[in-house]
Order: C-alpha cells, then structure tokens, then sequence
C-alpha cells in the first residue's frame, strides 16, 4: 500500500510541476500577459492592465489609478505618471479594465484607437533635468578634449620642427668635419 501512495504522488507532483512549467511557458511567450492578468482579476478592480507598445514589443504590466492620474512601472522599472487621462481611454477586455499607452511617443490610446497626448509628469522632469545639467558636462568634456587635441598637435609641430632642423644640421655637417 506504501509503494502505491509513493507512486500516486509522484504522479501526481509530475502533473503539477508541468502544470507550473506550461503556465510559465505562456506567460513567457505571452509577453507577461497571463500573469498581470491573474494580478489584475484577483485585485478585483484596484488594479489595472497595461498594454505598453514599446520601440519592438507589446508588452504587459500592472497599473493603478489615483483619481485621473495613472501610474505603472515600465519594463526598466521606472515609475511612469499619466495625468488627466480621460474616462473612454479604459476600456473592458476579459473581464478587467486595460488601457493601452504608447511609450515611444509617451501617449494614451482611446478604443477608437485615436491617439490622446500623455501628460507624464516623470518624463517631463527628467528632460528638463536633462536640459539643465546634461549639456553643460558635454561642453566641459568636448573643451577639454579639444584643447588636449591642439596641445597634442603643437607638440607634435615643435618636434618636427626640431627633427628637420637637426637634420639639415647633420646634412651641412660630415665625419670629417666633426673630427677636426
């Protein structure tokens, strides 16, 4: 009776780890779809799917609104913030709400599929920090750079200008005339 016990729930653990192999398998090839599915059912209504169109891939993550701002974060792990995002821009799909956004040109789709310009708060800093700090460390580094190039090529002019001038010194100059 042991080796029968034994038997059943090795059989039964086999059916179970394929199960969990083939639901990680989906969710893979999925793109995240399955499981920020399952998260979004068992929120139920808190949470909300996001479908990112990205520069190469569609893929899928959790969202939450606070009031009309919406917030998820994005494949980098970066918290993005959608302001005023209007009401026909979620919309009912198996059950749960999604909305779909556009992360290369940072908007909202409605379900007409219009495009509906994003207010991302997150993004906007970040170029304007950008704006402010970026430019000013590349034009120290490219001065710097520069001026190390001209140093360098002066350099390089005085010590051709030494090497000529020995040897047309060396070219006036023989043996002869050096021993006496």
């Amino acid at each position: 009776m042991d080796a029968a016990l034994v038997n059943g729930l090795q059989i039964v653990g086999s059916f179970a780890m394929m199960m969990i192999a083939l639901i990680f398998a989906l969710n893979w090839l999925m793109r995240g779809m399955l499981i920020c599915f399952i998260r979004v059912r068992a929120s139920r209504g808190k949470k909300t799917m996001t479908k990112i169109h990205g520069v190469n891939e569609i893929y899928y993550k959790l969202g939450q609104f606070s009031g009309s701002s919406y917030s998820y974060k994005n494949r980098d792990g970066d918290q993005c913030l959608y302001a005023k995002i209007p009401h026909d821009a979620v919309f009912n799909t198996m059950g749960i709400q999604m909305i779909e956004i556009d992360e290369v040109n940072n908007c909202v789709w409605d379900r007409k599929g219009a495009i509906i310009q994003g207010n991302d708060p997150v993004a906007v800093d970040g170029l304007i920090k950008r704006a402010l700090e970026s430019p000013e460390k590349k034009d120290k580094l490219i001065k710097i750079v520069l001026f190390l190039i001209v140093i360098l090529f002066l350099i390089s002019i005085a010590g051709l200008i030494i090497n000529v001038s020995v040897l047309q010194t060396l070219a006036k100059t023989t043996l002869a005339t050096i021993i006496s």
